[in-house]
């Protein structure tokens, strides 16, 4: 089974590149300059949303043996078009380019086919 590592509050070089996708959500909602009243959600709501994923994904994986890591970054950036335009229709197809460009940019995954 994945091992999670200690807990380090999000802080410094030694961050995971999941850890890295998490850090990414939570800037990009907290520097948006989308008002929630131009919003489907708040920014609250995305905040809790995209954390409560990733806390039940963590769960999830090690119940079930999963990867942890993979899981984790598919429960953060699955809504990411979302957390970005405030909307929600067409979100999943919009945000994978968005997703791709997330994932160059922190490296450390792999395309696997």
């Amino acid at each position: 089974m994945n091992k999670l590592k200690d807990f380090h509050h999000y802080k410094g070089n030694s961050l995971t590149p999941s850890e890295k996708v998490e850090r990414k959500v939570i800037e990009l909602l907290l520097s948006s300059n989308l008002p929630d009243t131009q919003r489907e959600s708040s920014i609250i709501w995305e905040l809790k949303h995209s954390s409560g994923c990733c806390q039940i994904a963590r769960i999830l994986a090690q119940k079930r043996n999963l990867n942890i890591a993979i899981c984790e970054v598919a429960s953060l950036i699955h809504d990411i078009y979302s957390i970005l335009e405030g909307k929600y229709q067409n979100h999943a197809k919009l945000g994978a380019p968005i997703t791709q460009k997330i994932l160059k940019e922190i490296g450390g995954f792999q395309r696997k086919r």
